[in-house]
Order: C-alpha cells, then structure tokens, then sequence
C-alpha cells in the first residue's frame, strides 16, 4: 500500500467479472531480477468521446517492455462512463485481442437506459496536462493526466476529496500500471496514517480492519478457519475506504465506483448493481446441527439441517435420515459435504458411491 495523501470520504470499489482476472496475486513462480523493473507503465496516445457524451475512451501505449512475469501488453483501451448517477465504472483492457471474461449471459451488468439523458457527460481538459470527466448530477469526477507514466483520479466533485489515485510516483514501478498476459498491478495511494480499509474477505485475520503491508488473496479455498492469514470458502472483491495495490493473474482491470457518501448509501448503491439479497425458503428456518471431524456444534442459522464430512456412500446417508425419523427428530435437509464428488474434483460425481 502507498500513503501520501488525506481523504476524508468514504466510497467502494467494485471490481466485477471475480473468476480469474480479480484474484489477487497467489505467489508466482516467476522470479524478479533486481536489473530489471517489474513494468514501465504506459502513456495517453489519444482520447475521445462517444457521441452520446456519457462515454469516454482513451488509447494507452507501452512506454518500455519488460520481461519479468512474461511480456507487456503493448496497448490498451481505457474507457470511463457514469452507469447512474452514483456509480462511475472504469475499465481496461488489451485494446488488440480479445481477453476471456465472465460472459454477460451468466453475469449480466445492467445498465439503467431510463438516466441516459440524464447521465451526458461534461468534459474540459487541458492538453498538456489532464483530461476531466464529469456528470450533471453525480458527485464524482475521472481526471485523466498526461504524465509519464499516466494515471487518473476519482474525486467527490463536493468536498474535493480524492476517493482513488493512481498517480505514479517517479522510480517507483509498484505504482505503475502493469497489464502482462498474466499478470495485472493498479495501485491507488492511501491517506498518511489514518486509512480505514474494510473487505476483501473472505480471509481469517486478527482484525476485521486490514493493516499496512497484508497481501489478501482472493482464491476460493476449503481450509478451515483456525488458521490465521488464509483465504477461505468465498471471493468478495470489494471493500470500503480503498487505497490498495492490485496484483492479478489474469483477464481486465474493471472497476466500479460508487459515490456514497456514507457506508450505507454505499451498499445500496453496490447491492443495486450486484442484486439484492434473496428471501429464504419457509423450510430454511430453524437450527443446523453440524458434524466435522465427529465434533458436533449447533450453529445459529436458519433451519434444522445436518450436514457431515465422512459419509461413505448413500445407504450411510440414508440411515442417518432413518435414524432422526425413529428418534422422532424434525428434519428439515439433508447435506452431505466434498466426499460425492471425484477425487474433490468441481462438478463432478463419485458414482460408485
């Protein structure tokens, strides 16, 4: 993380598109040489505009190759665009070939065509220096600067606050852009001393609160959560008061940015784009009674359910149903845990059992 600047506001950063390309980086095995940068960043070639004004577009190109984690993408397409009036989305890619995302069909984004009008966008700029993107009637603004290497800003129009900084600090690749095939760094700067940074779970750590140096790794894995400082069952690639390096293994850089200002106003704004939460099922709602390793515990939850690692095959499963209906136990699901698949393999079934 960089600390050098004060901000006061609060605002997420949503990254979707959370299979591969929003994975924080799991250690490479590539090795990087100390003669040689990990990337050199990439300059503003030119710019533009759509013509519905809510749309704006800017070409990037390679200031240097490196060969450390594999070659650089030579150019890239940025584009920036007000979504609603709360939410601004900023999205790169390889602007020659086409890279792997998670298709619409399976995760569509919508997009509110009823606020087209509303959303037109304003744009000044000075050429020698910087390119703004603003709205009407959204709080926050995309500065796009002229430097070597580039970098852009998100701020809130009304206090002045700047929510992410991507400006680069001379010698300093860490703070570069870096787009590879496989591997992607965006860094945003962080308040001197006093960043709040919540999210990014889901992760076993001492405080809810992320501190100074922690790399969190975004890569769903089954590890039971006594162990400290290790990813676990879920990806959530969003968090609160964000200032932070990205180091990803894949795919686009694309980012949402919701105004706030305050936490509350920011979920709704986050939940309106990802879908609200589900109702649940009349027959969710009571107990479950857990068994892991022949340790029982009831937990809080919704529903009688009984759920265990270690079943050997359907007729054990179905005695244990017969077993709660002869004590006369209510019984609401019945769940079994990793061992009906195939060598723990996703999608997949142990037929023989």
């Amino acid at each position: 993380m960089n600390t050098d600047k004060s901000i006061k506001s609060c605002t997420i950063i949503v990254l979707s598109n959370f299979l591969l390309y929003f994975t924080l980086l799991v250690q490479l095995l590539a090795l990087k040489t100390n003669s040689e940068p990990i990337g050199y960043g990439y300059i503003v070639r030119s710019k533009d505009v759509d013509s519905s004004g809510r749309i704006s577009t800017a070409s990037l190109q390679l200031i240097k190759g490196s060969s450390v984690y594999g070659p650089d993408i030579q150019n890239l397409s940025l584009t920036v665009g007000f979504e609603t009036k709360d939410r601004l989305r900023v999205r790169i890619t390889d602007a020659d070939h086409e890279r792997w995302e998670v298709p619409q069909e399976f995760i569509p984004r919508e997009t509110h065509s009823s606020l087209r009008n509303s959303l037109l966008g304003k744009f000044s700029s000075n050429e020698d220096t910087h390119y703004i993107h603003t709205n009407t009637i959204s709080d926050l603004s995309f500065t796009l600067y002229n430097t070597t290497p580039f970098g852009f800003t998100i701020t809130r129009r009304s206090s002045g606050d700047v929510l992410f900084d991507t400006s680069p600090k001379n010698g300093s690749p860490d703070t570069f852009l870096i787009f590879k095939d496989q591997y992607l760094q965006l860094s945003s700067s962080l308040p001197a001393n006093r960043s709040s940074i919540y999210g990014l779970g889901e992760h076993t750590k001492r405080t809810f609160k992320l501190k100074h140096n922690q790399t969190l790794t975004l890569w769903n894995a089954d590890i039971p959560s006594l162990n400290v400082d290790v990813n676990l069952y879920g990806s959530h690639p969003f968090y609160m008061d964000v200032r932070i390096t990205y180091k990803v293994i894949g795919g686009v850089i694309d980012l949402y940015f919701f105004a706030g200002p305050v936490p509350e106003s920011v979920m709704e704004q986050y939940t309106e784009l990802i879908g609200r939460p589900a109702p649940m099922p009349y027959w969710s709602f009571d107990r479950l009674t857990y068994c892991f390793h022949a340790i029982y515990c009831e937990l809080l939850a919704t529903g009688f359910h009984q759920c265990r690692y270690g079943y050997k095959d359907i007729t054990d499963v179905r005695n244990v149903v017969a077993g709660y209906a002869k004590a006369q136990i209510p019984l609401e699901v019945m769940w079994t845990d990793i061992d009906y698949i195939d060598g723990y393999k996703d999608f997949t079934w142990r037929h023989v059992s």
